[in-house]
């Protein structure tokens, strides 16, 4: 397990402040008040308290205390939720103390008191996990520039579609379950907005409905419901009352949305969400945060000078390596497109907190680490949990995410070169269910990103084996997957070698001719939309009935002259702007070369 100084340090905190708590309550437990025994042996050990009062009673009391501490841990893992802990445990000792009415025998007190004592010996003996030697550096594959879109793959497309052109106050498709943990509806739009940026990155010349559906998504980030979990974790984990999401220790919101609006930025050319209040939030009380990209990337930035890991806390005061990956990028690309060197201010400390208390001596990114207590859960997840964070990391640290994906390969992969279906965790975390979509999804979108197309392909396969797909009126999808993970899927499809990584870095786009502007969705389906010897080249696909389209198109040169090969012709405007008529027939390819005259 990772344990660099700052770990050491919160760990050495809490141990003095336990060890302090168990004195007073030895010292209590020797009195010869009853009360004052069950007070102190509670203070020991939650429930501990109850071994003063009968037999049976103290025995079901204790046990329910110990649940009930559990489930408190649990709560805070999983919300932030600082207060249920100590609640738990002091309040048994209250109870406990309230309920004693004879003096605990020697041998209780003994019993109780050597079990914090056990659990310190067996910490002190337990023997370290040797590392294991690092695997060998990754070689990423040559990757051959990205071919237009399948038609299959726009049936897949039109999964994330259908849900993000929907008017921007309905949630039609999306899954609501809880905010908390990954099911959160923030995560779906979130990664339905990452993966249509990757999508139209593949069609650089081309806005229209890609755009649109961007946009609605990160329009949809400021509903009230997606957002509403922040006043509840603020006051729990943080002891405030302060609703706004953006300013502390939430970079599960804010390096998340972060990221949505720097890829949409990057893809689009269009910076209204840099423009000052863009992006403003209201509660239903009236309360009004105002707020747009650059106070997101300047929270990040104050949250990680303020954390002892650099690092910043995802549910208060537990930090995430993958949600700070992702709210990463968000400041990086903020330097690309604006100007600056926030990201280049930082890198090093992150980095170092990075790796020195947040990855494994074995390789292994921690799933989060309590800036607390400085102890982090034994790992879950699986070959996820190994692959997101050298998904994201590739923009920012990108040796950090080779060597990342090097162990999570290494652990992944039998030595006849399938996959281990064992590393490939049985829940969903979209949804809770029993799938490995999430799984598959997220090791084939990492894959695709650090240039490993056989990992990804053996996921994608593994992935249709456990849920297959079925497609309805020209919509793929899969009934035993979650949302979440089908918007991951089309990441991995989209994505392509370092193209995340391309979006952090690439600034903003400035279009090299005509762009095709169509938002007739479904009615016309976009499959290549490119500048290509001068000429606009699209492949076009109708999504109903074949007939005849109006093109729209921007960017053009003022007064041009269009023409396609088959010499049908337009002219643009004064503004660049202008129509072309086309003939759907089925797919159908079309070249529009622009001439002055």
């Amino acid at each position: 397990m990772s344990k660099g100084p700052q770990t050491t340090r919160l760990q050495r905190r809490t141990a003095l402040i336990y060890g302090a708590l168990a004195s007073l309550g030895i010292v209590l437990a020797l009195a010869r008040s009853p009360a004052m025994q069950a007070f102190g042996l509670g203070l020991v050990i939650p429930g501990g308290g109850f071994a003063v009062i009968s037999v049976q009673t103290g025995i079901v009391l204790g046990f329910l205390s110990v649940i009930l501490f559990a489930a408190a841990i649990l709560l805070w893992f999983a919300t932030g939720n600082v207060l249920a802990p100590p609640v738990i445990w002091l309040g048994s000792a209250v109870i406990a103390s309230a309920m004693a009415s004879d003096p605990a025998s020697t041998t209780e007190l003994l019993a109780v008191l050597a079990i914090p004592l056990t659990v310190f010996a067996l910490i002190a003996i337990w023997p370290s996990r040797k590392p294991a030697p690092p695997p060998a550096p990754f070689v990423a594959a040559p990757t051959p520039p990205p071919a237009p879109i399948s038609p299959e793959d726009l049936t897949r497309l039109r999964f994330a579609l259908d849900r993000a052109l929907q008017p921007v106050g309905e949630f039609d498709g999306f899954q609501w379950i809880d905010q908390f943990q990954p099911a959160g509806m923030r995560y779906q739009l979130n990664f339905a907005g990452y993966a249509l940026a990757l999508a139209n990155r593949r069609l650089p010349a081309y806005r229209g409905y890609l755009h649109e559906a961007q946009r609605r998504l990160i329009e949809k980030q400021r509903d009230w419901r997606v957002w509403r979990y922040w006043r509840l974790e603020e006051a729990w984990g943080n002891l405030t009352l302060n609703a706004d999401p953006i300013p502390r220790d939430n970079i599960m919101y804010t390096g998340f949305v972060g990221a949505q609006i720097a890829w949409f930025q990057a893809t689009t050319g269009d910076m209204r969400y840099s423009q000052p209040g863009a992006f403003t939030l209201e509660t239903p009380r009236g309360e009004i945060f105002t707020h747009d990209f650059g106070t997101m990337t300047d929270a990040l930035m104050r949250g990680w000078g303020a954390s002892p890991y650099t690092l910043m806390p995802c549910e208060p005061n537990w930090v995430y390596p993958m949600c700070n990956a992702i709210g990463a990028n968000a400041v990086r690309a903020r330097d690309a497109q604006q100007g600056g060197a926030l990201w280049a201010g930082i890198a090093g400390d992150f980095e170092s907190g990075l790796t020195r208390e947040l990855i494994d001596a074995n390789g292994h990114p921690l799933a989060f680490r309590s800036t607390l207590v400085g102890f982090a859960p034994p790992a879950i997840g699986g070959a996820a949990a190994d692959a997101t964070p050298a998904l994201f990391l590739n923009g920012v640290l990108p040796e950090i995410a080779n060597r990342i994906w090097a162990v999570a390969r290494a652990t992944m992969v039998r030595p006849d070169g399938s996959l281990d279906r064992r590393r490939f965790w049985p829940v969903d975390t979209g949804n809770y269910r029993f799938s490995r979509a999430a799984s598959c999804t997220a090791v084939a979108a990492a894959a695709t990103e650090l240039g490993d197309p056989e990992i990804a392909a053996l996921s994608l396969d593994l992935l249709d084996a456990e849920c297959p797909s079925e497609t309805h009126t020209g919509v793929t999808h899969r009934s035993n997957a979650s949302v979440f993970a089908h918007f991951v899927e089309l990441m991995a499809r989209f994505g392509g070698q370092g193209a995340l990584a391309d979006l952090t870095a690439r600034g903003i786009p400035k279009p090299e001719g005509p762009v095709l502007e169509t938002m007739d969705y479904p009615a016309i389906l976009v499959s290549r939309a490119e500048w290509e010897d001068g000429a606009l080249c699209l492949t076009l696909h109708p999504g109903a009935q074949p007939g005849p389209v109006t093109l729209p198109l921007s960017n053009c040169r003022p007064h041009a002259r269009l023409r396609m090969d088959d010499g049908t012709e337009g002219r643009a405007d004064a503004t660049g702007r202008a129509t072309i008529p086309v003939m759907l027939t089925g797919s159908t390819d079309i070249r529009i070369l622009e001439e002055t005259t």
